[in-house]
């Protein structure tokens, strides 16, 4: 069955999205990079009594498995972005929590992020930005459904191959 021409400008609008080098907005880090950073810097803000998160609450967080983590803490950590402590109570733990300078830079990456969206924003307008953002999360809805149903069979469009 060949797509529709709905399904060829949806998958290639897609790729197009992917496409977009986002990472040169955040100072050198990659896009998962930065929103690692930015949950560390959530997570602190949130729970300043804490000595870190835990690597697998960050993966979670992150809705990345624990190896994507532990390669992005790998390399951050090289950098001397992130820094790792044993939980002195379960030795088996291990508490994350960024440097001095991996703040600086999430920082400094944030507001280059912020800057970029607001100047997209501006440009769709508010209107159509937030209905974006509406369609955006009710696509996303429907994806979860639907990977969620995908293995019980029911696997073919049920509107017509014409939408």
């Amino acid at each position: 069955m060949e797509p529709s021409p709905l399904h060829v400008a949806f998958i290639t609008a897609l790729h197009r999205m992917k496409a977009i080098n986002l990472a040169s907005l955040f100072d050198g880090l990659s896009r998962g990079e930065y929103f690692l950073l930015e949950v560390l810097k959530k997570h602190k803000s949130a729970h300043p009594d804490l000595p870190g998160i835990y690597a697998l609450h960050l993966a979670q967080s992150l809705r990345v498995s624990p190896p994507a983590v532990s390669r992005m803490l790998r390399a951050l950590e090289s950098r001397a972005l992130v820094e790792r402590d044993v939980d002195r109570n379960n030795r088996r733990n291990t508490f994350i929590r960024l440097t001095v300078e991996g703040e600086r830079l999430c920082e400094t990456a944030r507001k280059r992020f912020e800057a970029f969206n607001c100047r997209v924003f501006d440009t769709l307008g508010e209107k159509d930005a937030r209905t974006l953002i509406a369609l955006l999360g009710r696509l996303v809805d429907a994806m979860e459904a639907e990977l969620n149903t995908w293995n019980e069979g029911e696997n073919a469009c049920s509107k017509s191959s014409n939408t």
